[in-house]
């Protein structure tokens, strides 16, 4: 059973910043399609607010890696937010 992505920022935070502090590494099992490419970009977020120390991050799955890049090739179909952040100097959304 997986959270409501709304509450996986504060949960993964927390996972991370005791593991951190404890010099662990955190293994996150995800499938490639779709919950990847979230928990990807909640740790962008995390970075982006210096909430999380920039560390080594690893996907070991070749299709998530070629999902990801799929994702990364397609800004149109991203919301406001994803596409501000990863396109700055795309045209704003009119919708």
């Amino acid at each position: 059973m997986h959270e409501p992505v709304a509450d996986l920022k504060g949960q993964l935070l927390a996972v991370l910043e005791e593991t951190l502090r404890r010099g662990g590494t955190v293994l996150i099992p995800a499938f490639a399609f779709g919950r990847t490419q979230v928990l990807l970009y909640v740790l962008h977020e995390l970075y982006n607010e210096k909430r999380l120390p920039r560390v080594p991050i690893s996907v070991d799955s070749p299709l998530a890696v070629n999902l990801t890049k799929v994702f990364a090739e397609h800004p149109e179909v991203y919301d406001r937010t994803p596409r501000r952040l990863f396109c700055p100097r795309a045209k704003p959304l009119s919708i």
